[in-house]
């Protein structure tokens, strides 16, 4: 991403039992995304409101879309941006304010936070394919700081924009493709994502890789999974089978100059927020 300012800090937290349920701070705005907070006792769903800026549902799977965690929030004071998929199932609890974002020209909104933050300007882009040809895509969405231009790319299933980042959906902005940051729930997946963005020119900074909680191994559609074998370099790069976090570092580090210098961060569950490499302005 090209940046104009000096980038405040981007920090990842982890919280409570779901695959994808983590806190990201960005432009001085604190977005939760896809929570799953029972028995969390540092952000009760109750308290929601006062403690976030905005709650971000990408999915209706029932693994990050957690029922027991959203329906204790006060609808009325909760701000939520959500996919179509999961906007769908959220409006049936008629909240106050709901932004639902469609891979598209129009899929796109810029989150206001409280005085002395930035602008988070957010948009979507297609994700895993579905499991039929008549179904919906997961989506894909991108955080961008819109004083310094850092950029932030997050996709419940490990494909953004796609398998690869080779999606051939029409519509997706070039922006996508010149993120520095990319969260991902699975390292094999954020391999292939990590190339297919490097070879569109992006220069990722970091992978943040969130923990595995509640044993999901894979959220995307099955059908293709025979077919991740294809990408012979990677699969050699990383040995094939599971991907530890040794392998995946030694993949960027030989990757060329769009993946060499990005970190792998792993926060874990309770420990705390991981502070995100500074984008060199």
């Amino acid at each position: 991403a090209v940046a104009a300012a000096k980038a405040r800090p981007i920090k990842i937290t982890a919280l409570g039992g779901g695959p994808g349920s983590f806190l990201l701070e960005i432009g001085g705005q604190r977005l939760l995304v896809n929570p799953n907070l029972v028995d969390c006792e540092e952000m009760p769903p109750e308290r929601v409101h006062e403690l976030v800026d905005y709650v971000i549902l990408t999915s209706a799977k029932e693994a990050l879309f957690h029922d027991d965690t959203v329906l204790r929030m006060n609808f009325q004071k909760v701000n939520f941006v959500t996919s179509g998929t999961a906007g769908e199932k959220l409006a049936q609890q008629m909240p106050r304010n709901l932004a639902v974002l469609q891979p598209g020209p129009d899929g796109y909104t810029s989150l206001e936070g409280e005085p002395g933050s930035a602008d988070v300007y957010t948009f979507v882009v297609p994700g895993a394919d579905p499991a039929l040809p008549w179904g919906t895509p997961e989506s894909g969405f991108v955080f961008i700081d819109e004083e310094s231009g850092v950029a932030v790319a997050y996709e419940a299933t490990g494909r953004f924009c796609g398998e690869g980042a080779a999606s051939s959906r029409e519509g997706i902005p070039e922006e996508a493709y010149q993120v520095d940051y990319l969260v991902t729930p699975d390292l094999q997946s954020a391999a292939r994502v990590a190339k297919g963005l490097a070879e569109r020119g992006a220069k990722l900074r970091a992978v943040v890789q969130l923990p595995n909680v509640g044993g999901e191994e894979d959220l995307g559609n099955p059908l293709l999974s025979p077919l991740l074998a294809l990408d012979r370099g990677i699969d050699s790069a990383l040995g094939g089978g599971a991907v530890s976090a040794e392998d995946f570092r030694k993949l960027l580090q030989s990757s060329g100059p769009g993946l060499a210098d990005a970190e792998l961060l792993v926060p874990e569950v309770g420990a705390g927020a991981v502070e995100l490499p500074s984008v060199v302005l």
